[in-house]
Protein backbone atom coordinates (compact mmCIF):
# COMPACT_ATOMS: atom_id res chain seq x y z
CA UNK A 1 0.00 0.00 0.00
CA UNK A 2 2.82 2.36 0.52
CA UNK A 3 4.54 2.12 -2.55
CA UNK A 4 1.28 2.60 -4.59
CA UNK A 5 0.53 5.62 -2.52
CA UNK A 6 4.48 6.76 -3.63
CA UNK A 7 3.45 5.82 -7.25
CA UNK A 8 -0.01 8.31 -6.86
CA UNK A 9 2.02 11.20 -4.99
CA UNK A 10 4.83 10.75 -7.47
CA UNK A 11 2.67 10.96 -10.15
CA UNK A 12 4.65 8.02 -11.56
CA UNK A 13 2.82 6.65 -14.78
CA UNK A 14 3.82 2.65 -13.36
CA UNK A 15 1.49 -0.12 -11.58
CA UNK A 16 2.55 -2.52 -9.17
CA UNK A 17 2.20 -5.95 -9.93
CA UNK A 18 2.63 -8.53 -6.63
CA UNK A 19 5.00 -11.36 -6.86
CA UNK A 20 5.94 -10.62 -10.82
CA UNK A 21 7.26 -13.93 -12.68
CA UNK A 22 9.64 -13.64 -15.20
CA UNK A 23 11.93 -15.56 -17.34
CA UNK A 24 15.62 -15.39 -16.54
CA UNK A 25 18.37 -15.27 -18.31
CA UNK A 26 18.82 -18.91 -17.89
CA UNK A 27 15.28 -19.71 -18.85
CA UNK A 28 14.21 -20.70 -15.05
CA UNK A 29 11.19 -18.69 -13.99
CA UNK A 30 11.64 -15.95 -11.14
CA UNK A 31 9.45 -13.77 -9.37
CA UNK A 32 9.85 -10.11 -7.75
CA UNK A 33 7.82 -9.66 -4.52
CA UNK A 34 6.60 -6.15 -5.55
CA UNK A 35 7.26 -4.54 -9.24
CA UNK A 36 6.57 -1.42 -10.83
CA UNK A 37 5.70 -2.59 -14.32
CA UNK A 38 5.17 0.29 -17.05
CA UNK A 39 2.08 -0.65 -19.14
CA UNK A 40 3.16 1.18 -21.99
CA UNK A 41 6.45 -1.02 -22.23
CA UNK A 42 4.74 -4.41 -23.39
CA UNK A 43 6.87 -7.32 -24.17
CA UNK A 44 4.85 -9.17 -26.60
CA UNK A 45 6.28 -12.12 -26.24
CA UNK A 46 5.45 -12.61 -22.73
CA UNK A 47 2.34 -10.82 -22.84
CA UNK A 48 3.10 -8.56 -20.07
CA UNK A 49 4.83 -5.09 -19.20
CA UNK A 50 8.16 -4.76 -18.45
CA UNK A 51 9.67 -4.62 -14.91
CA UNK A 52 10.78 -0.73 -14.27
CA UNK A 53 11.65 -1.38 -10.40
CA UNK A 54 11.51 -4.38 -8.96
CA UNK A 55 11.24 -4.65 -4.95
CA UNK A 56 12.48 -7.91 -3.30
CA UNK A 57 11.31 -8.09 0.56
CA UNK A 58 13.54 -9.38 3.08
CA UNK A 59 12.92 -9.87 6.75
CA UNK A 60 16.40 -10.33 8.02
CA UNK A 61 19.52 -11.33 6.71
CA UNK A 62 19.93 -15.16 7.42
CA UNK A 63 20.54 -18.44 5.15
CA UNK A 64 18.51 -20.16 2.47
CA UNK A 65 18.22 -23.20 1.05
CA UNK A 66 19.48 -22.78 -3.01
CA UNK A 67 17.28 -25.18 -5.66
CA UNK A 68 19.62 -27.05 -7.45
CA UNK A 69 19.71 -25.16 -11.23
CA UNK A 70 20.78 -22.68 -9.24
CA UNK A 71 23.81 -24.50 -7.24
CA UNK A 72 25.40 -25.32 -10.77
CA UNK A 73 25.32 -22.22 -12.24
CA UNK A 74 28.65 -20.54 -13.02
CA UNK A 75 26.93 -17.24 -12.19
CA UNK A 76 25.67 -18.12 -9.14
CA UNK A 77 28.92 -19.93 -8.17
CA UNK A 78 30.71 -16.50 -8.55
CA UNK A 79 28.36 -14.71 -6.19
CA UNK A 80 27.80 -17.47 -3.48
CA UNK A 81 32.07 -17.37 -3.79
CA UNK A 82 32.47 -13.34 -3.61
CA UNK A 83 29.21 -12.73 -1.20
CA UNK A 84 28.46 -16.27 0.50
CA UNK A 85 24.97 -18.25 0.42
CA UNK A 86 22.86 -15.97 2.52
CA UNK A 87 19.66 -15.12 1.40
CA UNK A 88 20.80 -11.55 0.16
CA UNK A 89 23.28 -13.39 -2.40
CA UNK A 90 20.14 -15.78 -3.29
CA UNK A 91 18.37 -12.58 -4.03
CA UNK A 92 20.45 -10.45 -5.76
CA UNK A 93 21.12 -13.71 -7.84
CA UNK A 94 17.24 -14.27 -8.97
CA UNK A 95 16.97 -10.40 -9.50
CA UNK A 96 19.85 -10.47 -11.92
CA UNK A 97 18.76 -13.32 -13.74
CA UNK A 98 15.64 -11.55 -14.60
CA UNK A 99 17.37 -8.64 -15.42
CA UNK A 100 19.65 -10.60 -17.80
CA UNK A 101 16.57 -12.10 -19.53
CA UNK A 102 14.16 -10.72 -21.48
CA UNK A 103 12.79 -8.22 -19.69
CA UNK A 104 16.29 -6.38 -19.16
CA UNK A 105 18.06 -4.42 -16.42
CA UNK A 106 15.62 -2.78 -14.13
CA UNK A 107 16.49 -0.26 -10.88
CA UNK A 108 16.25 -3.22 -7.94
CA UNK A 109 15.90 -2.44 -4.28
CA UNK A 110 15.89 -4.95 -1.65
CA UNK A 111 13.57 -3.93 1.64
CA UNK A 112 15.30 -5.52 5.08
CA UNK A 113 12.63 -5.08 8.11
CA UNK A 114 15.25 -6.47 11.08
CA UNK A 115 18.18 -5.06 12.40
CA UNK A 116 21.59 -5.52 10.03
CA UNK A 117 24.39 -6.51 11.83
CA UNK A 118 27.59 -4.01 11.88
CA UNK A 119 29.64 -6.79 9.48
CA UNK A 120 26.37 -6.76 7.01
CA UNK A 121 26.74 -3.04 6.74
CA UNK A 122 30.03 -2.74 4.64
CA UNK A 123 28.96 -6.47 2.93
CA UNK A 124 25.49 -4.04 1.68
CA UNK A 125 27.77 -1.81 0.72
CA UNK A 126 30.52 -3.88 -0.97
CA UNK A 127 27.10 -5.10 -2.94
CA UNK A 128 25.72 -2.06 -4.04
CA UNK A 129 29.34 -0.68 -5.24
CA UNK A 130 29.24 -3.91 -7.17
CA UNK A 131 25.90 -3.42 -8.59
CA UNK A 132 25.30 0.54 -9.32
CA UNK A 133 21.25 -0.77 -9.91
CA UNK A 134 20.53 -2.31 -6.88
CA UNK A 135 20.14 -0.71 -3.84
CA UNK A 136 19.16 -1.42 -0.26
CA UNK A 137 16.71 -0.44 2.26
CA UNK A 138 17.64 -1.60 6.08
CA UNK A 139 14.54 -0.06 8.14
CA UNK A 140 15.03 -0.99 11.66
CA UNK A 141 17.15 1.75 13.48
CA UNK A 142 17.12 4.33 9.98
CA UNK A 143 16.01 7.87 10.88
CA UNK A 144 15.86 8.48 6.77
CA UNK A 145 12.53 8.35 5.48
CA UNK A 146 11.52 6.06 3.49
CA UNK A 147 10.12 8.21 1.03
CA UNK A 148 13.39 10.27 0.57
CA UNK A 149 15.35 6.31 0.04
CA UNK A 150 12.76 5.67 -2.45
CA UNK A 151 13.14 9.18 -4.22
CA UNK A 152 16.98 8.01 -4.52
CA UNK A 153 16.23 4.42 -6.98
CA UNK A 154 16.45 5.55 -10.51
CA UNK A 155 13.42 4.07 -12.02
Amino acid sequence: MYLNHYLIEKDLPFKIENNAKRIGANGRENEVDIAFVDPRNWDECLKQPKIVTGFSIKNEIGGTSWKEHEKISEYCQSLKKKYGSNNLAQDLFRLENIKRGSNRSFTSCTIIFEKVKPNYKSYLQTIRRDYPNHYYIVLYDNNIPIWEQLSELRA
